[in-house]
């Protein structure tokens, strides 16, 4: 049987070329209520944060900024969506529209989607895969599509499955991606993010589950 994904080819760009060791990087928590959570988030933009993920966790969401201005920004989305039909195909009208998908959580009954516009770009297809929860589990899952120049961009679970948000950029200057796990502890959340970016690791999708903190990085 052949595995049905959401992968339409796309007319968008994108091109990723940070310098991760002068990143920094926030870890913020929102409101849920959806005026006061965009809010929220132009808050940050305005002082020069780069939303790059989110997820929920408890009563908040939590949005993983990066400071720098990493993607030459222009504008940003935060959108929601009830289904997995309007999911998909306003992702592809996004992307269309220059629209790049950095995140998405699902949060009991609403996937949230944070999108940015950078200026220049070079994205030609996504996909979202499932896979089983633990970091094997996806690796295995989306290896054939990182061989295809995908970037895992954002991670969330959804029933009892992870599903990874990847999507195409043939030209990208990143030269590999890792997914870690690591005890949902502040200390030892933001100790592990600090090293990466020391390593010239860019940290963007994650999800919060029970005590354990799921995340994407892509290695520059």
């Amino acid at each position: 049987m052949k595995k049905i994904v959401f992968g339409i080819i796309l007319t968008a760009l994108l091109s990723v070329s940070p310098a991760s060791a002068q990143l920094s990087w926030q870890l913020k928590a929102h409101s849920m209520n959806a005026t006061t959570f965009q809010n929220e988030m132009q808050t940050m933009v305005n002082g020069g944060w780069t939303p790059v993920g989110l997820s929920q966790y408890g009563t908040n969401m939590y949005v993983m900024y990066l400071g720098g201005d990493p993607f030459n920004m222009i504008a940003w989305n935060l959108k929601w969506y009830h289904d997995t039909n309007t999911l998909q195909n306003d992702i592809t009208f996004q992307m269309n529209n220059g629209y790049f998908p950095l995140g998405i959580s699902y949060a009991g009954d609403v996937f949230y989607v944070i999108y940015i516009q950078p200026q220049n770009s070079n994205a030609t297809a996504w996909q979202l895969i499932p896979s089983a929860t633990n970091m094997g589990a996806v690796q295995s899952a989306i290896s054939s599509y990182t061989n295809q120049y995908y970037l895992p961009c954002g991670i969330t679970k959804y029933g009892n499955q992870f599903w990874t948000l990847l999507v195409q950029i043939p030209d990208t200057t990143a030269k590999s991606w890792e997914i870690n796990q690591y005890v949902a502890q502040d200390n030892i959340v933001q100790s592990n993010i600090n090293l990466a970016l020391a390593n010239n690791k860019v940290p963007w999708g994650f999800t919060y589950e029970g005590n354990t903190f799921t995340i994407l990085y892509a290695g520059f």
